[in-house]
């Protein structure tokens, strides 16, 4: 089933996830002065995230069978993890935001019986816990990487690990349950489609496929320059 607003939304995220990749690939591939780890590009790609994953939570109300598509996107995720291995071997994905989708999905299909509240107490709990409880010393290993806890070292191209995260994704399940409760839009007649929801209905592949275009384009443009 679609819902308007939903993929509405999802293709906004979609939209900043391009705009934010767009001015790290300028900076990181071509040396342009853009800083994406503060002020407002930064805020750009963390909204697009946090968006995804809380809408990713909304749709397991409507989703059939989470394990399955969790399954899904995981191993897209582990495909991404192989990829960027070979490419940059010091700084791979090991749990970027299709390893948490995929996992959180995994989780949701246990999680489903719970109602609004339980939903949200445990959301808050986990967001909580991942933000103001940073762990011990000995909790910093590489096996605990997934929890929120790596290693010192630890560098890597993207990462969201399930504590906090995991608590934005419940959230957004308690959200699907508590403004969805019959499974139907908010609209008694949907509006007309706009981009948006086609990039919203489409943001795995996009997800997947954005990258390699954006640098292809960009890497096409700066040599016509020269």
């Amino acid at each position: 089933m679609r819902i308007w607003e939903i993929d509405f939304l999802r293709g906004l995220a979609v939209l900043l996830m391009i705009a934010f990749h767009f001015i790290v690939d300028l900076h990181d591939f071509f040396a342009v002065p853009l800083d994406y780890q503060n002020g407002f590009f930064f805020l750009i790609g963390k909204l697009s995230a946090c968006l995804f994953i809380f809408i990713a939570g909304i749709s397991t109300h409507f989703s059939r069978n989470p394990f399955r598509h969790g399954l899904h996107v995981l191993s897209w995720g582990l495909t991404i993890t192989v990829v960027t291995y070979f490419y940059e071997p010091t700084t791979y994905i090991r749990f970027g935001i299709l390893h948490l989708l995929g996992s959180s999905l995994l989780f949701a299909s246990f999680l489903r019986h719970y109602n609004v509240w339980q939903q949200s107490i445990l959301g808050f709990f986990i967001l909580l816990l991942g933000n103001f409880w940073p762990g011990n010393n000995w909790l910093r290993q590489s096996w605990l990487l997934p929890l929120g806890y790596p290693p010192a070292s630890f560098a890597t191209l993207d990462y969201y690990p399930l504590l906090p995260w995991f608590g934005l994704f419940l959230l957004g399940m308690a959200g699907g349950s508590f403004f969805y409760p019959a499974h139907r839009s908010f609209f008694v007649q949907s509006p007309p489609d706009t981009p948006l929801h086609f990039l919203g209905r489409h943001a795995l592949a996009i997800y997947l496929l954005h990258q390699p275009l954006l640098l292809v384009l960009l890497t096409c443009a700066f040599s016509l320059r020269q």
